[in-house]
């Protein structure tokens, strides 16, 4: 106590220290010091989010700006409550252990190993998000363990994106620096009785504990704040710059992937939308083979025939096969995975939830897919990928599948022609391809899914890119792929079996986005489809929206087979059809319709858009302040595209959930 002050002074600085180690108890403090600078931590990732990836969001102007950052808070702060909610009862809980120095040591490391998971979790999102165009959630640890794939690609992401790595580095420094000196209450303990200091202590707890609840609920609403809520600030497109990574995996953790809705009755439903495809053609049975190429990462903004580009095309064999080949020019992906691109491909079944299908509780239902109907038609099944076996449970979605043999780079057995990170480069293993089809007895039904073309674009040293200058590396894979695919249908159009095969080609999903016309949420999912057969007896294009669980359908219905099935398609070929294209991103469900795109929360229409007269989709037509349904047409539309989405919704999930995918239940 300084001796130049009045007794009366000094009598009144005790009792303000006694006030502040009775109120504000330095473990408390310190608490509260570390868990705002987790918060500036989270503020700056999700500023780095947004520099690193700006150009996939929609234009945000100051007030937008402003309020993603002020309402983003909302979702840090229930995170970050919710991460150390072990660490914050440790250091509230009304006990005097908690001023040792070895109990606050535990207590630190505990911060230390949350933390660090919490900011690794937002910083490794800012790379991925320019693939999967959406927060990472729980299911991301399914994937991770799935197979070898995270740690054979895990050096080649350090060294491409390696200025995160040093962001978090920086950042943990920051908590070390924050935390190192750890204060204790033992002044404050000099200063009050021990039952008194249990009192306040206990005081201070219950405080303490409402606070953290209300700021781990994200309010004193009604409900705790979900991922849904971030649509209620920001549009759907931004939805992902409000959001933090933690609080997606948090509140999808042990959450059931889908729950029943009741939009309609069951007499009402079928009115909307029924799955159950009959086909019961007369038309006598085509006993053509039939190979569906998936390629990987194959947007549509990479070919040429599809864009109208005058300029030089990375995909000069593409283009030159549209010409002789049925076109659909606006072709959707159903996810943005690889690991969802299969199950809408061979089995008709998108995923609208944020785990994977194949990696779901319902993957073990009972399904009726394509390779296996055409087995019962005297069809030989068999899947190609380059990729190690085992590699997205692709194996074991094909057996469920129905498919009789699956080639993958343990059947190859030729590691010379390995890449150094996924597999076999796609130039060796289309050819292999080809020679095996050979070996068939026909009619067989096959499957291949390049590789090359997905990050980090491995392709082998000396291959041709001369004539391009400033080639982007998903550009110069998406051209070796290309020729890959060239030198397949150069081969195998010399074996016996190729006159008499339909083939489709499409892709798995987009890549990053180059041009910056396709930065919004239709962009995001356009892929090809092109059917090509030797006789050209499918030819031309069609602008009828089509996505990928229209291909089982599609093949059914060409082949003349007779069957009953669940498919959350239909047939690209029949006109008559209502064409339609429906995907599932950050918590929204969105429907593509003619030229309209509508994105449903599940609750409510939250975007309605006219993306051909709006393409960067600045206005949406069902604000309060927008009066742009201008006409009958145009609100009939709305209303019948709302109803068809809530029926698909609906049956989707309930024939999942009860195990009814197939159509006799």
């Amino acid at each position: 106590m300084p001796y130049n002050l009045s007794i009366k002074k000094q009598h009144k600085l005790v009792n303000n220290m006694k006030i502040k180690y009775i109120f504000f108890p330095d473990t408390i403090l310190s608490l509260l010091k570390k868990l705002g600078i987790v918060l500036l931590l989270y503020t700056i990732c999700r500023l780095l989010f947004y520099i690193f990836n700006k150009q996939y969001f929609t234009e945000i102007n100051y007030e937008e700006f402003l309020k993603l950052f002020f309402w983003g808070l909302r979702f840090d702060i229930s995170a970050i409550v919710i991460l150390n909610s072990l660490y914050i009862l440790l250091n509230i809980i009304p006990f005097s252990l908690r001023s040792r120095n070895y109990y606050q040591n535990i207590c630190s490391i505990i911060f230390y190993i949350t933390n660090f998971a919490g900011l690794l979790a937002n910083l490794g999102d800012i790379a991925y998000y320019r693939f999967s165009f959406r927060r990472s959630t729980s299911d991301i640890f399914k994937i991770v363990t799935t197979g070898n794939d995270f740690l054979m690609l895990l050096p080649q992401y350090l060294k491409d994106y390696w200025y995160l790595l040093v962001f978090l580095i920086l950042f943990v420094a920051i908590l070390f620096m924050t935390g190192a000196k750890i204060p204790t209450d033992t002044k404050r303990n000099d200063c009050l009785p021990k039952k008194k200091r249990y009192l306040f202590d206990t005081i201070n707890f219950v405080i303490m504990l409402i606070l953290f609840i209300v700021g781990a609920r994200g309010g004193i609403q009604y409900k705790n704040i979900n991922i849904t809520s971030a649509s209620k600030y920001v549009s759907s497109g931004n939805i992902p710059l409000i959001l933090n990574t933690p609080f997606a995996i948090i509140k999808t953790l042990n959450k059931e992937s889908i729950h029943e809705f009741n939009y309609f009755n069951n007499s009402k439903l079928n009115d909307y939308y029924n799955p159950v495809h009959c086909n019961i053609s007369s038309t006598t049975l085509k006993r053509k083979n039939v190979v569906i190429i998936i390629l990987e990462s194959f947007s549509k903004e990479h070919i040429g025939y599809l864009n109208g580009s005058k300029e030089k095309s990375y995909t000069p064999f593409l283009d030159s096969l549209s010409k002789k080949s049925m076109v659909f020019r606006n072709g959707f992906a159903n996810g943005k995975r690889s690991i969802e691109a299969l199950p809408a491909i061979l089995a008709g079944i998108p995923t609208l939830m944020n785990e994977p299908y194949i990696t779901s509780v319902y993957a073990r239902n009972r399904i009726i897919a394509l390779p296996e109907i055409l087995k019962k038609e005297g069809y030989q099944t068999s899947f190609f990928h380059g990729g190690t076996n085992g590699t997205m449970n692709f194996d074991k979605l094909c057996k469920i599948a129905g498919v009789d043999k699956y080639y993958g780079r343990s059947e190859y057995n030729n590691e010379k022609d390995f890449d150094g990170e996924w597999g076999i480069s796609d130039g060796p293993f289309f050819k292999y391809f080809a020679r095996e089809l050979n070996g068939m007895k026909q009619p067989f039904f096959s499957s291949i899914f390049s590789l090359s073309s997905h990050h980090p674009y491995k392709i082998p040293n000396g291959f041709n890119t001369s004539g391009f200058a400033n080639l982007k590396p998903v550009q110069k894979s998406i051209m070796y792929t290309d020729h890959s695919l060239k030198e397949f249908f150069d081969l195998a159009s010399k074996m016996k079996w190729f006159n008499n095969t339909i083939f489709i080609i499409t892709a798995d999903h987009t890549s990053e986005i180059i041009n910056s016309q396709n930065e919004n949420s239709v962009g995001i999912f356009h892929i090809p489809f092109i059917l090509y057969s030797h006789d050209q007896n499918l030819k031309g294009f069609s602008d009828e929206i089509v996505q990928q669980t229209d291909i089982m359908s599609t093949v059914i219905n060409y082949l003349g087979i007779k069957c009953c099935y669940v498919n959350f398609g239909n047939n690209m070929l029949n006109k008559m059809s209502e064409h339609f294209a429906i995907n599932y991103l950050n918590d929204n469900y969105q429907f593509i319709y003619k030229d309209y795109i509508m994105t449903f929360n599940g609750k409510e229409i939250i975007g309605f858009y006219n993306y051909k007269r709006d393409p960067l989709l600045k206005t949406n037509l069902i604000q309060n302040n927008v009066n742009d349904l201008k006409t009958h047409n145009e609100i009939l539309i709305k209303d019948h595209i709302e109803n068809t989405l809530k029926a698909f919704i609906q049956t989707y999930n309930y024939r999942l959930i009860n195990n009814k995918m197939t159509a006799n239940n």
